[in-house]
């Protein structure tokens, strides 16, 4: 079952794609916000659930609506470049994912029209150019969802560093020795 984590402007834009190209009737989308209140999702999870679209015609649509190249996310590596280029926080809010540096592009893929208009504002917080592609809905959240975890293991210490670390304690306490004589010179 599909479980939307865009924020409702961004849902409203995929719809209202959806409708402008003629992939969602007037009467369908009627029926959409009459069931969403009804069942309790949001209007684009319902849209899937009643089969009127899915990831599929979504990605289509969104890329021949504004002539963007798709990009299938379950094929891109994470790059260790790619973790510290922009916050994660801002990455799922915004449901945006960028998977590749080249030269001084970022390239980055987007699940609706509305992330458009958030190209300056990455240009400014990355100072790179930015190359925009469309994606899949999932495989947005999913490649979020790995950049998280890859972060997470880097901040845990491997089990065989933290035992050698351990084993390497200094100890620093003066011993018996050192307190019966004196190691530094006579000053007389």
């Amino acid at each position: 079952m599909f479980k939307s984590r865009l924020d409702t402007k961004s849902e409203l834009s995929i719809i209202n794609m959806l409708v402008d190209s003629s992939q969602i009737t007037n009467d369908q989308f009627d029926k959409i916000n009459s069931a969403s209140d009804e069942i309790g999702k949001s209007k684009l999870e319902t849209a899937i659930e009643l089969n009127l679209t899915d990831e599929e015609k979504i990605l289509k649509t969104l890329s021949s609506t504004y002539h963007l190249d798709i990009k299938v996310l379950d094929e891109k590596k994470i790059d260790d470049k790619l973790k510290s280029v922009m916050d994660l926080s801002f990455m799922e809010t915004n449901q945006i994912a960028p998977f590749e540096i080249l030269n001084n592009t970022l390239k980055i893929s987007i699940p609706d029209g509305s992330k458009l208009s958030m190209i300056k504002a990455i240009q400014n917080m990355t100072k790179m150019d930015v190359e925009i592609f469309a994606s899949k809905l999932s495989e947005i959240s999913k490649y979020i969802e790995s950049l998280k975890s890859t972060k997470k293991e880097e901040k845990k210490i491997n089990p065989q560093t933290k035992q050698q670390l351990e084993s390497c304690l200094l100890y620093t306490s003066p011993s018996p020795r050192d307190l019966s004589t004196s190691r530094m010179p006579s000053s007389g």
